[in-house]
Formats: C-alpha cells, sequence, structure tokens
C-alpha cells in the first residue's frame, strides 16, 4: 500500500481505521451495481472510473467525470487515507459525487480524524 503524504489539505479525502480491503471491495461492488465502468489496480489500493452524468439544465447533454479512488497507508498510525482526485470533468460534479461516497456507499469507514 502507498503511504500517505499531507503535501496540502484536500477536501475529497477521509480517514479510516477500516481494513483496505474492505473499503475498496465496498467501492467496487457500489460501481458493479450502478454498471459504472471501472478499472482496478491490481498491485495497489487503486480504482479509476468514468461517470456519465445528464446536465440538469439540458437533459440532451451528457456529460463525463473521471475519478481515480486511492487508499494509502497513514504512516506511524492505524488507519488509512481514502483519497478521491477529479482526472477530468467539471468539479462540481465531481464533488457532488464525492459527497454521496462519503455520506452513503462509504459512510462505514469513514471513522477516523
Amino acid at each position: 500500500m502507498e503511504e500517505y503524504e499531507h503535501v496540502f489539505s484536500n477536501n475529497t479525502e477521509f480517514f479510516s481505521t477500516y481494513n483496505p480491503d474492505m473499503i475498496e471491495e465496498a467501492f467496487v461492488n457500489y460501481l458493479v451495481d450502478n454498471k459504472v465502468e471501472h478499472t482496478p489496480n491490481k498491485n495497489k489500493y487503486k480504482v479509476k472510473f468514468k461517470l456519465y452524468v445528464t446536465d440538469k439544465f439540458n437533459e440532451k447533454v451528457t456529460e463525463s467525470v473521471e475519478v481515480t479512488m486511492r487508499i494509502l497507508h497513514v504512516k506511524d498510525q492505524n488507519k488509512c487515507c481514502v483519497e478521491f482526485t477529479r482526472v477530468s470533468g467539471r468539479l462540481s460534479t465531481f464533488l457532488a459525487h464525492f459527497e454521496s461516497y462519503k455520506t452513503d456507499v462509504l459512510k462505514f469507514a469513514d471513522d477516523a480524524v
């Protein structure tokens, strides 16, 4: 597992004492259940995925947002960092989805500071 380095405050991360395997499995199951195309990395706790979202002002327009979710070990502590990074797409759409992942999908794992 890669080490977490706090370089700057990232508003799209949270910390967990849960096993990284459990977190990754829960998130991948969510992506599969919602038919989101994704690519897990076999050597790291890392999943790349692409969302297709209909514009709320124009239903004929579909936008895509590419995201990477990584789970990183926090050095000298018994916890990990679950980090979401926007690769491409609209920032507001990315932030709305991150909030949903944190408060709904992975709510069980958001248990550390």
